[in-house]
């Protein structure tokens, strides 16, 4: 398979990376990272010393041409900005690893994250794939939840089903991100 990681030089895109080039079916690999084009991976994810490849700076439009996949991996509030672009090129499937397009509605989106800029916006499915599994066939575009979003509920999933308890109230505290 084809497919395209913008913000490839980010953590997110690193580690995305790694599972990439280990997995068989993705035979081709786009790194795109505009602060590091022409530079070998290892040069911002050194756990990647041994795969060969090297970032580029191509529109988000290039980059998803022709792809089967694009993972976007940008810092939240710049997946929404360059969206609609990807989405023009028609690539198979369209993944926001960011927050961009994990809130449906607006207001709730607007207090937390800002206004909505992108046509695109309400293509995007909340793919919890854990809970949501079948249902999610046939979306061309995946707005990947949160690590604690998908802790959180993946550890109340089981009790929400059995509908005799109130709203939950989770703690959770992080000491990396």
């Amino acid at each position: 398979m084809k497919t395209a990681v913008i913000g490839a030089s980010g953590f997110v895109g690193g580690e995305l990376l790694r599972l990439l080039h280990g997995h068989p079916e993705f035979d081709e690999i786009t790194a795109v990272s505009r602060s590091r084009a022409g530079r070998p991976y290892a040069e911002a994810h050194p756990a990647l010393a041994g795969i060969d490849g090297s970032f580029v700076s191509i529109s988000p439009g290039e980059a998803a041409s022709g792809r089967d996949v694009v993972f976007l991996c940008l810092e939240h509030g710049e997946a929404e900005g360059v969206v609609d672009e990807i989405v023009d090129a028609r690539p198979g499937i369209v993944c926001d690893l960011s927050a961009d397009f994990r809130v449906r509605d607006l207001r709730l989106h607007e207090r937390h994250y800002g206004s909505r800029r992108s046509r695109a916006s309400d293509l995007f499915v909340y793919a919890l794939a854990d809970v949501l599994g079948r249902e999610l066939r046939g979306a061309k575009a995946l707005a990947a939840p949160g690590c604690f979003a998908t802790a959180a509920q993946l550890a109340l999933w089981p009790l929400a089903r059995l509908g005799t308890f109130g709203p939950p109230v989770m703690f959770a505290v992080t000491g990396s991100s």
